[in-house]
């Protein structure tokens, strides 16, 4: 019997933000790959969006260059960043992204998203 995969913040974001995409009617692809793609967190066809999701610990790791060559590509990119690291997202991602959007748990564990800015 295989073990038990645990489920990370990550994994529970990307799923709370596709969700978030078929309750209003999209296709979604959760955990899209597509050659010269990578994997994408979400992936919106309707939209030619793709959302990448971070975490405090994934934050410093963003691809600032391979976000700039999916929107040349024509996707247009937004990334999901903890509330607290908005203001670093901003500044980094200024020009490499359409839209960041913070996201934070209510005191129950909720996930909640925050409205979309340019950076």
């Amino acid at each position: 019997m295989p073990a038990s995969r645990q489920i990370t913040e990550h994994d529970e974001l990307v799923d709370a933000v596709a969700k978030s995409y078929q309750v209003a009617g999209h296709e979604v692809h959760p955990r899209w790959q597509q050659n010269g793609t990578g994997l994408v967190d979400v992936y919106v066809p309707s939209l030619r969006r793709i959302e990448e999701v971070e975490t405090e610990e994934t934050f410093g790791a963003i691809d600032v260059e391979r976000l700039r060559a999916l929107r040349q590509r024509g996707l247009e990119v937004w990334v999901v960043v903890p509330l607290p690291l908005a203001g670093a997202a901003h500044q980094l991602l200024r020009g490499t992204a359409d839209r960041i959007q913070p996201w934070w748990r209510e005191e129950r564990g909720a996930i909640r998203f925050g409205q979309p800015r340019i950076p």
